[in-house]
């Protein structure tokens, strides 16, 4: 532990989780095999916590300031994006265990920030339904230990980037851990509906039976729409309307396209359109005004000096804004 696991999180930053994990483990499963806690887990459980407040005290220190400098650079704030952030960890519970091909996206820069608990509504049923969550592992660590600790192990994978950072709202990337915990949690379920009798273990069987056969078809659609560029970017413009980045995107990948050189095309067309609403979604964009003048290049349109004025307020006007 004292090598593997800095090198694990030297790797990639969800690796400093691992000492939450296996808290969890400790705590929950490992306790309700033996009985307590032993000597280890309590001498553990001790270490983290002091690591947890001395963690906490450095951000909070003038020396941690440089943790919450992103900030500058992004259109939302600490609150805002607390706030936001529990309604997004709902949106990656349903795109487990409720995978719909229009909800998935390589942006996900449509989703509506929370400005308060009541904008949108759903911000303060989305935070009260995160402490239920919280309460059902607590309520259930005896009875279903195996259940309580992969709600855990959801809740502890989104820890790290979807809380406090100042890392964008949303990547479906950042589900790729925490959907380990409810895959466990819902096999405990299955195993618990099959051994029972009647209804419970009928009911088990169908849902296992439709999970089978969903999932990978909702994957082969998605592993199409990525086989060809152009299809995946064309397709989630459409299923995210809003999204200036994947109207962007769909613009670029036509606009690489030889057609689009042919101002009367229809690629040349579409390209251009997606371009416009980026800029129009997005009034800090940059990438859609320079597509668009590119894409006018490529036709011999001559790019007028208003074109070249708005790019140029753009740039000093806005700030450069991180990705991640």
């Amino acid at each position: 532990m004292g090598v593997l696991w800095p090198l694990s999180f030297l790797s990639k930053e969800t690796g400093a989780l691992f000492p939450l994990f296996a808290l969890a483990w400790e705590l929950i499963v490992r306790r309700s095999i033996t009985g307590g806690l032993d000597r280890f887990a309590r001498g553990f459980s001790m270490m983290a916590g002091l690591t947890l407040l001395a963690a906490t005290a450095y951000t909070l220190s003038p020396r941690g300031q440089w943790l919450w400098a992103g900030y500058e650079l992004r259109g939302f704030s600490l609150t805002e994006r607390v706030l936001s952030e529990g309604r997004v960890l709902w949106f990656y519970l349903g795109l487990i265990l409720f995978p719909r091909l229009e909800a998935f996206g390589l942006y996900h820069d449509d989703i509506a920030l929370s400005t308060n608990l009541f904008t949108p509504w759903t911000t303060l049923p989305a935070m009260a339904g995160l402490m239920g969550l919280a309460w059902l592992a607590w309520r259930m660590r005896k009875r279903a230990p195996l259940f309580s600790f992969g709600i855990a192990w959801f809740l502890i994978g989104h820890g790290l980037e979807s809380t406090v950072l100042p890392l964008e709202i949303a990547h479906e990337h950042r589900n790729y851990l925490p959907l380990f915990g409810i895959l466990l949690a819902g096999a405990w379920a299955l195993l618990y509906s099959l051994e029972s009798t009647g209804t419970h273990k009928t009911i088990g069987a169908a849902l296992a039976t439709v999970a089978l056969a969903y999932f990978p078809f909702v994957t082969a659609l998605r592993a199409h729409q990525f086989g060809d560029e152009v299809r995946r970017t064309q397709i989630e413009a459409q299923h995210h309307r809003t999204s200036a980045r994947a109207q962007n995107e769909a613009g670029l990948s036509l606009a690489k396209l030889p057609e689009s050189a042919l101002p009367n095309s229809p690629i040349h067309a579409f390209a251009r359109g997606h371009y416009e609403l980026a800029s129009k979604l997005d009034p800090a964009s940059k990438l859609s005004w320079l597509g668009l003048m590119h894409l006018n290049c490529k036709a011999g349109i001559p790019v007028e000096r208003a074109e070249i004025g708005e790019l140029s307020r753009r740039l000093q006007g806005n700030t450069l804004r991180a990705g991640r």
